[in-house]
């Protein structure tokens, strides 16, 4: 998974089709989604450093769902494929439990 991305504010205003070239008006323009993606932990720090056309957005993207080892761990055993596992024991640890590992729906409740 992506854990920081940089992007010039150059390619964000094409990419939004703002018409200004001015750094300043991208920034405001971007400031309410970055206030957002803040807000609802999708990201840890949305920060735009330099000025003008070498000004850069970065972003550091939160960790929502980290999977324990040892879940991803009982799920590979029951035949679950590497991402599936992952994808479950990171957004769904509590439905993961020690089951039969023949059957794969024993392990989640």
């Amino acid at each position: 998974m992506l854990k920081e991305l940089q992007v010039p504010l150059t390619e964000w205003r094409q990419a939004t089709e703002l018409t200004t070239d001015r750094s300043d008006l991208v920034r405001r323009a971007l400031a309410s989604a970055h206030e957002e993606l803040l807000a609802n932990h999708s990201l840890e720090r949305a920060v735009i450093e330099g000025q003008g056309k070498a000004a850069v957005a970065q972003y550091t993207f939160a960790d929502t769902h980290t999977a324990d080892p040892a879940l991803v761990r009982l799920l590979r055993q029951a035949g679950v494929t590497v991402a599936r596992a992952t994808a479950l024991a990171g957004q769904h640890p509590e439905r993961v439990e020690e089951g039969s590992p023949q059957d794969p729906c024993a392990l989640l409740r």
